[in-house]
């Protein structure tokens, strides 16, 4: 009677080892492209996960094959069958239940990362002082200027980064979730007039330092530090800085260190948010820090920024900040001639008072040949392609916004009202759901989103979305009112107008606001007698964004018609 091979005589005999060691390189190579197709292309996570569990499957499915290869026996050939049909069946099982357990993610943004591209995520405070947490914010900021005078790196915006203070996620997540290469991370501590700053930079993929430091100065030595600090990262990131670069990078804002602090809390307030409140708090604290130092430019460009803040929340009519705004952007121009800043708050002032785009153009133009990382310059380009019916370039404009700034609401909510203005609802629509996955309760996509629906018709979806948000004035909101007149709930319509009448004795509210609520109730009189208010104050809603779908309902009208060119030639 014949010995039966051994196991492992029969393993080596049918070529086991050596078809296991091929798939699991060849598997490892594959799973290497797949992941990084799927990270090119922003897909569905779960389809990572499925095709994960398909190799690992393969594996006894590729043992099996090779075991039966060279069997002539029929028998065995019904064993391969049902072993590789049980193998199939559970390998397909757990896909199911991968597929619908695990939520759908995706990343942020959907571009691979810049090689030479930072984010610099909020220093943490460590001064055990609350009320310094304006000046760790400051710092961060601060250095995120520094690092955007390199032309050759690509550095997150202040706002996206704001998203990840006291986080827990891991750098590599953020890394991703931002599609950056480098993050640098650090801690302030401030004792009086003494300062530790602690910083280090990350390489996120594989998440190791590449350089390292600790600064302990003087508080007048902060502008020294910040400027070392872009420096040393420009030098770990190998690269070059020309001669401007450096000088840009070393100039300091101001010496007076006081004025620095008030300039400090005057952009920790405009980051708040677009309450009334923290914009008056950003005008005193501004003009506070150019009493100080009447050669502070970006101060003079924030206090402009911030005028036009009051106008673009509808806290103040167009012609009441617009020309302070022009003032103060003009005089940070007369101290740096160089300023980008100072000409996007000078274009706004063209799309919004002058309605000279031509200006507006040239002043956007040279923002960007100055500073093509500072995205404020790319939302307001969009606003003016609104303007001259031109979505392609509204498009192109705003993506670049959201590239620099992947996680500005105002950036990713611009976005969705690009496709909003120029009627691509559904497209709309999706951008909405996108967001809310990301800023699940935010007052200004919820609006946004209010305002697809209402224009869809959709008019329960819309009062849904509305009154969703938090802010104390959304039961008083005109976009509401106008849907619950074109819903037939005319009496809520009506509460609010009156409402928004009787408040504009008090405060300004634009005029056009309340005419949209009595063109919901076709109430077209009424409705025009505040659109000739708001145009005779230069209302910007009816001068800028003629191009809103609110004004469908009469667009054909020769009233309304004449109405925008009487506007126009002013």
């Amino acid at each position: 009677m014949s010995e039966q091979p051994s196991i492992l005589a029969e393993l080596k005999r049918r070529k086991i080892g050596q078809t296991v060691v091929v798939y699991l390189g060849s598997a490892w190579v594959v799973l290497e492209a797949f992941g990084f197709f799927s990270q090119r292309y922003n897909w569905d996570s779960r389809l990572f996960d499925a095709f994960l569990i398909l190799l690992l499957f393969g594996l006894p499915a590729t043992i099996i094959f090779r075991w039966f290869q060279e069997s002539n026996d029929p028998s065995p050939r019904r064993k391969q069958v049902y072993l590789h049909a049980i193998n199939t069946l559970i390998a397909l099982v757990l896909v199911v239940m991968t597929w619908q357990a695990a939520p759908v993610t995706k990343t942020v943004v959907t571009l691979p990362p810049h090689n030479k591209s930072i984010a610099v995520l909020p220093f943490t405070n460590l001064s055990h002082d609350p009320e310094q947490e304006y000046f760790s914010d400051g710092i961060t900021d601060d250095i995120i200027s520094k690092l955007y005078k390199i032309a050759n790196l690509h550095v997150t915006s202040h706002t996206s980064v704001l998203m990840y203070k006291n986080t827990t996620k891991t750098i590599r997540q953020i890394a991703e979730e931002l599609g950056v290469a480098y993050v640098l991370e650090g801690s302030v501590q401030r004792s009086n007039n003494k300062i530790r700053i602690n910083a280090r930079l990350i390489n996120a993929r594989e998440d190791n330092n590449v350089w390292t430091n600790s600064f302990d100065n003087e508080l007048s030595d902060v502008f020294q530090v910040q400027s070392q600090v872009a420096q040393e990262i420009a030098e770990g990131l190998k690269i070059t800085l020309t001669p401007s670069e450096q000088d840009r990078i070393k100039k300091a804002p101001t010496q007076n260190t006081l004025a620095y602090e008030y300039y400090q809390q005057g952009l920790f307030f405009t980051n708040q948010g677009p309450a009334l409140s923290h914009a008056e708090k950003s005008k005193s604290l501004f003009e506070k820090a150019i009493e100080q130092d009447s050669g502070f430019v970006t101060a003079y460009t924030g206090l402009a920024e911030t005028y036009i803040a009051f106008m673009d929340w509808g806290y103040a009519a167009p012609s009441d900040v617009l020309p302070s705004a022009l003032k103060y952007a003009q005089k940070a121009l007369a101290l740096d001639s160089l300023c980008g800043e100072a000409y996007v708050a000078i274009s706004a002032y063209h799309i919004y008072g002058t309605h000279d785009y031509v200006r507006a153009r040239q002043a956007l133009e040279k923002a960007i040949a100055l500073n093509p990382a500072y995205d404020v310059t790319y939302y307001r380009y969009t606003i003016l392609d609104w303007k001259t019916r031109d979505k392609e370039a509204a498009l192109q404009h705003i993506k670049k916004a959201v590239e620099l700034n992947p996680l500005s609401v105002r950036s990713n909510g611009y976005l969705v009202q690009t496709f909003y203005m120029f009627r691509d609802f559904p497209a709309a629509i999706r951008e909405c759901d996108r967001l809310l996955k990301i800023f699940p309760s935010d007052n200004f996509i919820l609006w946004v989103r209010g305002n697809i629906y209402t224009q869809m018709g959709e008019y329960p979806k819309a009062i849904d979305s509305y009154l969703k948000r938090t802010v104390e004035s959304k039961e008083t909101n005109w976009a509401l009112g106008y849907a619950y007149a074109r819903s037939g709930q005319i009496d809520k319509a009506k509460q609010i107008a009156a409402y928004l009448v009787e408040k504009s004795k008090t405060r300004y509210i634009p005029p056009t606001f309340i005419g949209f609520i009595y063109l919901g109730m076709n109430d077209l009189t009424t409705a025009y007698a505040y659109f000739e208010k708001g145009a005779a104050i230069n209302d910007y809603w009816l001068t800028t964004f003629d191009l809103d779908p609110w004004f469908d309902p009469i667009r054909d009208d020769p009233k309304f018609t004449n109405l925008l060119k009487e506007v126009n030639k002013r």
